[in-house]
C-alpha cells in the first residue's frame, strides 16, 4: 500500500524495498510508479528494477518499455537523478541482452541523449550503450563540442555587484549553526546557497536525511531527497578535507548540485574530492548532533564580506 501511496515520503522507500520481493504484483506496482511522472517514485522504482534484473527469478523485461517512457517524459533538471536511475536499470537489461545474443534494438532510443546538457545523464547513457560499439560510436559523434548556457540559472547567483558570502547562519531547532565560507574555493556553489537563502528558499525545509555519526542533510523542498531549485550547479572540487563539521553539496552525479547540502558529524575521508565542499561549521555542532529526521530549517542568514 505504501508503494502506491500519494505520500512521496512513504512511496519512495516502499518502492525501493520491493527490490527483492518475489510477488507477481510487484511488476505492476513498479510500472505504475514509472508512469507517475514523480521523480522520487521513478527513481526508487528504477533502482529496484536494476537490482531485480540481477536475479533471474525477479527480472522482468516487460519493464524496459516503461523505463524508456519514463526517461523520455522526464526532461527538467530536477529529474536528473530519476533519469540516471532509469538509465542504470536499462543498462542492466542491455548487458543481459548482450550476454544472451545481441544488443537490443531499443538502444537506438538512447543515442539522442548525446545532446543532453547534464553530463551525469550522458555518462549513464554511455554506460548503457557500451554493450554496442556501433551505437556508442554514433553517440560519441553526436555529443556537441560545448553546451552553451548549461549552468545559466546557477550563474545568475554570481551577481558581480554583490559582495561574496562569508558566512551562513542556519537557524535550526535548538540553536544557530554558523558555517564559515572564507578560504574555501567554491564560489559558484557558495553564491548559489546564499542566493537561495536570501530568497527564503530554505525556510521551513526539512532535514530529510539524518544518519547519526555520519551526516545531516537538507535543502530539498520536496522533503524526500529528490528535489532541488530547478537548475544544476557544477562541481567545484578541491583538496580540502571532509573533517567533522564540513559542509558539502549533495549530488546525483557530476555537476548535479543544487540546493541540497549536508553537514558531516565525523571525519569522512571517502568524500574527499568527490563532493563540492563549501565551508566548515565554526559554532553549533552540538545543535547539528541533536538533529532528528524532518526537523525543519527555520531560516538561513547570509553574512557577506
Amino acid at each position: 500500500e505504501w508503494a502506491r501511496s500519494d505520500d512521496p515520503l512513504r512511496a519512495a522507500p516502499a518502492l525501493a524495498a520491493l527490490a527483492d520481493v518475489a510477488d507477481p504484483g510487484v511488476a505492476e506496482t513498479l510500472r505504475r510508479a514509472l508512469a507517475s511522472g514523480d521523480v522520487g517514485r521513478v527513481s526508487a522504482a528504477a533502482g529496484a528494477i536494476a537490482l531485480r534484473a540481477k536475479e533471474p527469478r525477479l527480472r522482468d523485461r516487460t519493464l524496459v518499455e516503461p523505463l524508456l517512457a519514463a526517461l523520455a517524459a522526464l526532461r527538467d533538471e530536477d529529474a536528473v537523478e530519476a533519469r540516471i536511475a532509469a538509465l542504470s536499470a536499462l543498462s542492466a537489461y542491455a548487458r543481459l541482452a548482450r550476454q544472451e545474443g545481441a544488443p537490443p534494438a531499443w538502444l537506438d532510443r538512447l543515442v539522442p541523449l548525446a545532446t543532453d546538457p547534464a553530463v551525469a545523464v550522458r555518462r549513464a547513457a554511455r554506460a548503457a550503450l557500451s554493450v554496442d560499439p556501433a551505437r556508442l560510436g554514433a553517440f560519441e559523434d553526436a555529443v556537441p563540442d560545448g553546451f552553451e548556457g548549461a549552468f545559466a540559472a546557477a550563474e545568475d547567483a554570481l551577481d558581480p555587484g554583490s559582495r561574496p558570502p562569508a558566512e551562513l547562519r542556519l537557524r535550526l531547532p535548538g540553536g544557530v549553526v554558523r558555517v564559515d565560507l572564507a578560504g574555501v574555493p567554491a564560489p559558484m556553489n557558495q553564491a548559489n546557497l546564499a542566493h537561495l537563502a536570501e530568497r527564503g528558499f530554505f525556510d521551513g525545509v526539512a532535514l530529510h536525511r539524518v544518519v547519526p555519526g555520519f551526516v545531516v542533510q537538507g535543502g530539498d523542498p520536496r522533503g524526500d531527497g529528490y528535489g532541488g531549485p530547478g537548475y544544476l550547479v557544477p562541481c567545484e572540487w578541491s583538496n580540502l578535507r571532509y573533517t567533522r563539521g564540513a559542509v558539502g553539496i549533495a549530488l546525483a552525479g557530476k555537476d548535479t548540485g543544487g540546493s541540497q547540502f549536508f553537514i558531516t558529524q565525523a571525519a569522512t575521508p571517502h568524500l574527499d574530492g568527490r563532493y563540492t565542499l563549501v565551508g566548515y561549521v565554526t559554532d553549533g555542532m552540538e545543535v547539528v548532533d541533536r538533529m532528528m529526521p524532518f526537523d525543519a530549517i527555520q531560516g538561513v542568514e547570509v553574512v557577506r564580506r
